[in-house]
């Protein structure tokens, strides 16, 4: 659990827009959990869950008072869920990851929207110094916004697979 204030926060000067200033502040609550299961020898299952309330305490900007609006980029809901099944020297993972509504800007205007991705990962221990792996992002490749850029929404990634050598030594 944490309860954060921030103070000073860069903002625009409402008189000169083109001017950056410290001033307002801003707080957030919320919780965050996590845990992994272990089913048998085999099957692990792990997740984490965070619940966020951000809010502007105080903030004048150009386009007025922000007072009580949620930062942006800042989703209240975030969650996680990985299942890990591993036989010998291979893993295989499947999971999902979930990233609620945020605006776009400090006025709440511009919402950009939920979304939930799948991904999978299968890996292989070559030895004890090298693992093998393939990891599928986005399965269902699923259109969706994961950045704002202003008023502009940055479309993620689409389906997309990655091979990965990860060497010790």
């Amino acid at each position: 659990a944490y309860d954060i204030k921030k103070d000073d926060i860069i903002t625009r000067d409402p008189n000169r827009p083109a001017i950056s200033i410290q001033g307002g502040t801003q707080s957030a609550k919320g919780v965050e959990l996590g845990g992994v299961l272990r089913a048998n020898a085999a099957l692990r299952f792990e997740g984490n869950v965070g619940y966020t309330d951000a809010q502007f305490d105080t903030l004048r900007e150009a386009g007025g008072n922000r007072a009580g609006n949620r930062p942006q980029g800042v989703a209240k809901q975030t969650a996680n869920l990985w299942a890990h099944y591993r036989v010998g020297a291979w893993q295989a993972s499947l999971g999902a990851r979930h990233v609620g509504k945020r605006f776009a800007n400090n006025a709440n205007t511009i919402e950009v929207p939920a979304y939930s991705l799948i991904d999978a990962a299968l890996h292989w221990q070559f030895n004890t110094h090298t693992t093998l792996s393939l990891f599928a992002r986005n399965l269902t490749d699923r259109f969706y916004t994961n950045a704002t850029y202003g008023s502009q929404f940055l479309v993620g990634p689409g389906r997309q697979f990655e091979l990965a050598a990860n060497v010790r030594f």
